[in-house]
């Protein structure tokens, strides 16, 4: 990502990752890169490449807020590491994030694994009894 300077904590995506910072929340335009996984069908996982998509974030304090599309996903933030403090990790219910606040790179990751029943997520079931 790249910083930008911005009027009014206002950012623009011009097609590149950028970065505009207010008094205490950064804001944040990011295209994803090299976005590849797994899918699962019947059991089996296959190696997957998945649509690059482009959204926002908006870091305060502990708390990131991430749009994509309609989309909106909060995330808690922690610093794990005294030494590096501008390496920040950020979790949501099924989402993980890391992000290095000098550089402005970040990795995103989707983690259901083989204990979650991906067709009752999808219908909304809550589970439990």
């Amino acid at each position: 990502m790249k910083k930008v300077t911005a009027m009014v904590g206002l950012v623009l995506a011009m097609g590149s990752p950028a970065m505009a910072q207010t008094q205490e929340k950064q804001v944040f335009a990011c295209i994803e890169q090299g976005a590849t996984g797994f899918n699962d069908k019947e059991g089996t996982y296959r190696q997957a490449t998945f649509r690059e998509k482009k959204f926002t974030m908006a870091l305060k304090e502990s708390t990131l807020d991430v749009k994509i599309d309609t989309k909106e996903e909060q995330y808690s933030c922690s610093v794990p590491w005294r030494s590096q403090p501008h390496l920040i990790q950020c979790v949501e219910k099924f989402y993980f994030m890391v992000i290095n606040l000098k550089t402005l790179a970040f990795t995103r990751s989707q983690m259901f694994g083989p204990v979650v029943d991906l067709e009752q997520l999808r219908r909304g079931d809550q589970g439990g009894s």
